[in-house]
Formats: structure tokens, C-alpha cells, sequence
């Protein structure tokens, strides 16, 4: 029996299906009757991965008209198309665009600005500004001023990922800003849904364990016990040694682990 405002389940027989199901489903025609399966499909969609941002990809202009697969724009998995995400801020909420300025000259006293270069109508550039009229051009900036522009950006992204992957986020980072981008990583998981991500990164870095040195249960260890052994990742909270670690560096997660008491030394 189906009481009054109950959706009826409706059954599907689809023959030598050519994907699955779920890719099939018409977003406007079918919401009605696949609810939960969209929002299910629209939050994988949205599941980004971050490889080690190469500076060479970070500093190519972008193309509009390659952003308009994805509106609005995104980051590549290297880094590409960081001009199109800032131009594309910029134009649809100057309001963030000045909040990610902002961010960035808190983190880089001699930043002062960044300007939106355009070549016609089929390519934007980043530009920085610092002091009173120097302008270096993207291949001018820093590696580590690029990168922390691209994790800054997903701050204030119009479609944030759900979950997002990040390979080594600090690299390249000068180490007495790594605290800031964990602080970034933080926030991006402590917003209020939708904008709210879950934020998996990798690290070799003690900067960054030092900043998980409350929060051991936020890290997990992965390492092989032996050559052509499958990797075994624990939670760092378990591993039987952590009172011990807390006794002897109480300050320091990364020096516990530089000194091979925490497991994952090199090799393994």
C-alpha cells in the first residue's frame, strides 16, 4: 500500500545497456523519478583530483572558449586553466576576486595586486602586481605564488568540488607558508554545505604533520612491511607507539616521524 505523497518506484528493463545506468538518466526529464541516483551521480562528478601543480601548466594563458566545457571554468589536474578560473572570478563575482587578492597579499606582504590580461577575445593571463607600478608577467611569478593561488581559488569557487585529492600541495610552497595552506585545506572542509569539501591529501612534508599534531586521528600512515609487499595504511591514532611519540616530541609530529618512529621511512 502507498500512502498519499509517497513517489511510486518505477521499474527500468534496459536490454544490452551501452553504459551504465546511471550515465543514462536525463538530469531535467527524470528527476522526478531518480532523485537520489542524480544527486548521487552530480556529488561523484564533482570528485577532483590535484596532481603536483607544474608551474609550466599554471603559468599557460587560458582560452574562454576551452573554459566553456566546464562552466564555470576549472583547474586542471596539473593546473591548467588557472587563468580562466581567476578571469572568470573576476567576472562573475568581483566580490571574491578582491577577497582572493586579499587572502594572498595576507600571505605575501610584497603582492599587491593581480591584474587579468586579455589577448582579444581568445585568451586570458595572469598578471602580478607588487609595490607601486612593477607588473611581472605569469612566467615572471614564483612557483610558490602560483600554486598558492590555485588552492586559494577553490575557496571561492562558483561550483566547488565535493571531494577533492591533493598530491603533495605543499611542494613548492616557501615551508613558513605551508601552515597557511593546510589553514586553506582546513577551511574548505569546515564550510557549510554545499560549498563544504572533503579534503584528501599525500605529503613526505614534517611541515605538514606538524600542523596534525592535535589531530593524529586525521592522518594515515601507508607503508609495505617488506619489497613487493601490498601497502598496509593505518590511522596514525592506532599505531601503538603514539604515547610514547607524544612523551618525546610533544611539540613536533614531523620530527617524530623524520626519525622513524611513526613508520613510512623512506624506501617503504
Amino acid at each position: 500500500m502507498i500512502e498519499s505523497g509517497q513517489r511510486v518506484p518505477k521499474r527500468v528493463e534496459i536490454v544490452n545497456l551501452p553504459a551504465s545506468f546511471m550515465s543514462t538518466i536525463d538530469p531535467v526529464r527524470e528527476r522526478a523519478d531518480f532523485p537520489e541516483a542524480l544527486h548521487f551521480r552530480e556529488w561523484v562528478e564533482r570528485f577532483q583530483l590535484f596532481l603536483i601543480w607544474d608551474p609550466k601548466e599554471l603559468r599557460q594563458p587560458s582560452s574562454p572558449l576551452l573554459s566553456h566545457i566546464s562552466s564555470p571554468p576549472r583547474l586542471g589536474s596539473s593546473g591548467e586553466n588557472l587563468a580562466a578560473v581567476i578571469a572568470s572570478l573576476k567576472a562573475r563575482s568581483p566580490e571574491n576576486f578582491q577577497k582572493l587578492v586579499q587572502r594572498i597579499q595576507r600571505l605575501v606582504p610584497t603582492f599587491t595586486g593581480l591584474e587579468i590580461s586579455s589577448n582579444g577575445n581568445y585568451w586570458h593571463a595572469i598578471q602580478q602586481r607588487e609595490g607601486g607600478d612593477a607588473i611581472y608577467n605569469s612566467r615572471q611569478m614564483s612557483d610558490g605564488i602560483l600554486r598558492l593561488l590555485a588552492v586559494t581559488s577553490l575557496l571561492y569557487t562558483d561550483r566547488p568540488p565535493s571531494v577533492v585529492m591533493f598530491e603533495e600541495p605543499e611542494n613548492g610552497v616557501h615551508p613558513q607558508l605551508i601552515r597557511e595552506v593546510v589553514q586553506i585545506l582546513r577551511e574548505l572542509t569546515e564550510r557549510k554545505s554545499p560549498s563544504r569539501m572533503q579534503v584528501f591529501i599525500t605529503t613526505h612534508s614534517p611541515y605538514v604533520l606538524d600542523e596534525f599534531l592535535d589531530h593524529p586521528d586525521q592522518v594515515y600512515v601507508m607503508e609495505r612491511s617488506r619489497p613487493g609487499a601490498g601497502a598496509t595504511i593505518m590511522r596514525l591514532s592506532d599505531r601503538p607507539q603514539m604515547s610514547k611519540v607524544r612523551e618525546v616530541f610533544s611539540t613536533s609530529l614531523g620530527e617524530a616521524w623524520v626519525s622513524g618512529l611513526l613508520g613510512a621511512t623512506a624506501g617503504n
